[in-house]
């Protein structure tokens, strides 16, 4: 239960650094987290539209797109946490009061596997925020030592930006503050939003191990029961049933922690797939027709590029496997605690195998997490859209 705690905490505790945890928060700061600072991600929104008319090559109008995307994407990752604290902390309250009393018949094997997946996903939260903190400083940095020397023409900003907006001292500074504070903002809505999705899979896919060893434990005591005796007591009777009950009861909340997981995360992964068609192609493409070669700056930053869109993507596909494989297996377990002897219907049917074959009928389909509800994220995915990102933007080189 502690261990549940802390991991949940790093993400309120990076959200009230935005004003975006609901808990504890004023009119004023509520004003501020939810209506203000989230649209300054306007800035790089409209930088690098403001220069589609300065190109005319196709590519490079993509490239300007796909910035304007990416910083758009930001945007909707922090307010999605913002409209959905709420479940949050209802599946905070989740973890730590509906399972935990479920687990007593395995007690030390769950805490064991409860605090393993603690200490990871929070490894894992503060890895995420480190690094795209580290980003952010290096942006600021650029930004501060061009404004350090005093002349104009030094000037530089974090996107591609038209030269008379660093030029112009009443257009340069409001865009050096807005995008000061989105950079401040970056790693809490893209490595929060990225660290709470895992952080959530990790722990759906600690729940299937617990339920699996709930009902290893239910199968085993009722064969030991039957060995004992010919005829089993009424007590051990009504303790077997217990058991079948609560496997179907954990199993219930399983699907209802996925559903909230989904309900948070389904809009923003399908906006996220799509901008990946972007974010991956473009870059790649780039690399491997040559048109860097000669500038090694561009280089390093296209690969940095891509390779940071692969890892979002990576992201949501690899842990939303996860989910799904461990869900499928839930179905096998079910069925290895399962014995004709049961039944499941008419007058000899006994209710742990009543129980048991509803959780082998519910655990026939596994959960998979989605992009938009239609499309399932699974390492398949991620190599299908690494494919047709290349070969869309391979077209549009052509038609250039």
């Amino acid at each position: 239960m502690v261990q549940m705690i802390t991991v949940l905490e790093v993400v309120e505790r990076f959200l009230r650094l935005t004003l975006s945890w609901p808990v504890g928060r004023g009119r004023l700061a509520t004003l501020l987290g939810v209506h203000v600072l989230p649209y300054f991600f306007g800035v790089t929104v409209v930088l690098p539209l403001a220069c589609l008319g300065l190109h005319s090559s196709t590519m490079q109008r993509v490239d300007l797109v796909s910035d304007a995307a990416a910083t758009s994407l930001c945007f909707f990752k922090l307010r999605c946490m913002q409209s959905h604290a709420r479940t949050l902390l209802a599946a905070r309250h989740l973890l730590e009061d509906h399972f935990t009393a479920l687990e007593l018949p395995v007690q030390a094997e769950a805490a064991a596997a409860n605090a393993h997946c603690a200490r990871r996903t929070n490894r894992l939260a503060k890895g995420y925020v480190l690094v795209y903190s580290s980003l952010s400083i290096s942006g600021m940095a650029i930004m501060g030592l061009s404004v350090l020397s005093g002349d104009p023409r030094d000037r530089k900003l974090t996107t591609r930006t038209p030269e008379a907006v660093l030029r112009e001292d009443y257009l340069f500074w409001p865009c050096l503050l807005g995008i000061g504070v989105e950079l401040y903002l970056f790693p809490i809505a893209t490595g929060i939003f990225d660290a709470l999705f895992l952080t959530l899979c990790l722990h759906i896919s600690c729940k299937c191990d617990i339920l699996c060893l709930l009902l290893r434990h239910f199968r085993s005591g009722r064969e030991g029961a039957l060995r004992a005796v010919a005829d089993v007591p009424p007590s051990s009777e009504r303790g077997a049933v217990t058991r079948a009950q609560d496997c179907v009861v954990y199993h219930q909340l399983i699907i209802r922690l996925h559903h909230m997981t989904e309900s948070i995360f389904f809009r923003v992964t399908l906006l996220q797939t799509i901008y990946i068609l972007i974010g991956v192609g473009t870059p790649i493409l780039r690399i491997t027709n040559g048109t860097l070669s000669d500038d090694p700056y561009k280089l390093t930053f296209a690969l940095a590029y891509a390779c940071w869109n692969i890892c979002q993507l990576l992201t949501f596909c690899w842990f939303g496997d996860i989910v799904a494989e461990k869900t499928a297996n839930l179905s096998e377990e079910a069925s290895a605690a399962f014995e004709p002897s049961l039944g499941t219907r008419g007058r000899g049917a006994g209710a742990d195998g009543v129980c048991l074959h509803l959780m082998i009928l519910r655990a026939q389909r596994p959960l998979y997490l989605t992009a938009g509800r239609f499309i399932n994220l699974t390492l398949r995915l991620c190599l299908d859209i690494m494919k047709r990102s290349y070969s869309l933007y391979s077209a549009l080189n052509r038609l250039k």
